[in-house]
């Protein structure tokens, strides 16, 4: 397959009809089964959409498997259908699920989709179902190497406790994601480091990958990446790393709800290494990891961010460590780049670090800092001098909403002198005066949001400036 065809799937509804060449479900009655119902069901073809994902040549070669299911007797099944090709099936009237299969010509799963439906005779209703990628079930680490290894585009595993040994999965390498994969656990699933100085997953630059763990909204079990710090307390690599470029593009993670990467040791970014792409966090937790070197350096106790955008919505980054260079929840920085954190919603707290336990802005490169919305740091953030006379600042994104009274997040500047400007815009020719007037200057209207981390004197004025 092209892998450049498997960029990021967007989920398609396909409207059943038979115009359209798609897929067809016609609820008809019919005078040879009495009551019964004759439901004709058309194999979706070339202009249903499948063009997002699989390659045309593919495409045209796909046959289809039809399954019907009602739980009140065997289930219907017809194979080797064509694209474009109809089906008709009797049933009696009642709720089915109907699954389809599509297969490419080697025998390998390429797409599904499954809905139930409610069958009334003498009606002709069509109905909306949903291709999109294939999904497996996996029962251990070896069984998902092997799958990712030999699969091809778009994949969704589904994770389910190990047969073997109930307590966990055992991590004993790294699995390379140049391509996109989702992971859904069935069953609370816990993955254990069982080897040293190995990432869990690696987000590949090129060919770009793209990971997900979970589903939008969150999952009912829950998945755990548990890097075995009493065991493993040497372990010089995060649970998570992503490669690509400073603006983002290249690897991505996406991180939803249920989902916890938790107990591990690491040089930097205990739990997630960004050195480049993108990480998104919209839900799920970060916690009880630890960033240390041996020869000093260690930073980044939950998300050392070293390259690219972590953009943070939802999901919380707590009890991390990092004892020495800084960032118990976050660092942010990087010798010659813009690196960017971009916090709209969750909560960093109760971490731990030498400076900044919950965020530090590093001295290399350019980090930046935004906060909009309902993100709220409990902890410190830490502001390095930069170089020249430039100082890190916190970026006012936007206004914070849904938000508690209180600091939205406190402030320790590595210079205290009055007149420092520790708040921005994210334009700076916002920056205003101070003067009321002006609806784009954010500081103005949010700076006493922010306050001076504990054992500090002084404050912030309404122009950013320390006073």
């Amino acid at each position: 397959m092209n892998k450049a065809n498997t960029r990021k799937l967007t989920i398609i509804s396909i409207i059943l009809s038979l115009a359209a060449g798609s897929l067809l479900l016609n609820n008809c009655f019919s005078p040879y089964q009495g009551d019964g119902t004759i439901l004709t069901i058309t194999a979706p073809g070339n202009g249903s959409g499948y063009a997002r994902f699989l390659p045309e040549l593919e495409i045209v070669d796909l046959v289809h498997t039809i399954r019907l299911h009602n739980g009140s007797g065997p289930d219907q099944e017809k194979t080797g259908i064509k694209a474009g090709q109809a089906e008709s099936f009797n049933v009696t009237p009642g709720r089915w699920t109907i699954t389809i299969e599509a297969f490419n010509v080697a025998g390998i799963k390429r797409a599904e989709a499954s809905r139930t439906v409610t069958v009334n005779p003498g009606q002709n209703n069509p109905i909306n179902l949903t291709m999109g990628p294939p999904s497996f079930g996996v029962n251990s680490w070896a069984e998902l190497l092997a799958e990712i290894v030999s699969g091809d585009g778009p994949q969704i595993f589904i994770l389910r406790p190990n047969n073997d040994d109930l307590t966990a999965w055992h991590a004993d390498s790294t699995i390379n994601i140049d391509r996109e994969i989702t992971l859904v656990a069935e069953g609370d699933v816990t993955i254990l480091r069982d080897e040293n100085n190995i990432n869990f997953f690696t987000v590949s630059q090129s060919p770009a990958g793209t990971l997900t763990f979970g589903r939008p909204g969150g999952m009912a079990s829950k998945l755990t990446l548990d890097g075995n710090k009493g065991s493993f307390g040497g372990n010089t690599e995060s649970l998570i790393s992503v490669s690509g470029y400073s603006d983002g593009f290249g690897g991505k993670l996406e991180m939803y709800g249920n989902i916890i990467l938790t107990n591990n040791y690491a040089y930097r970014g205990g739990g997630v290494q960004v050195s480049g792409g993108t990480f998104n966090m919209h839900g799920g937790t970060i916690s009880y990891n630890k960033a240390e070197h041996i020869g000093g350096g260690g930073y980044g106790g939950g998300v050392a961010v070293e390259g690219g955008i972590f953009f943070m919505s939802g999901g919380s980054i707590e009890y991390n460590e990092a004892l020495q260079i800084g960032g118990g929840g976050v660092y942010v920085g990087a010798t010659g780049s813009i690196v960017n954190f971009v916090m709209s919603g969750g909560t960093i707290s109760d971490n731990t670090a030498t400076q900044g336990s919950g965020v530090a802005l590093g001295f290399p490169g350019t980090p930046r800092f935004t906060m909009s919305g309902s993100a709220r740091v409990n902890d410190e953030v830490y502001l390095t001098n930069g170089s020249g006379p430039t100082y890190r600042q916190i970026i006012v994104g936007g206004p914070f909403t849904n938000q508690p009274t209180g600091a939205v997040a406190y402030i320790r500047p590595e210079t205290t002198t009055v007149g420092t400007k520790v708040l921005t815009n994210l334009d700076p020719s916002n920056d205003g005066e101070g003067i009321l007037g002006n609806p784009n200057d954010l500081v103005f209207t949010n700076y006493y949001r922010f306050e001076l981390a504990s054992g500090m004197t002084g404050g912030i004025d309404n122009k950013g400036l320390l006073e």
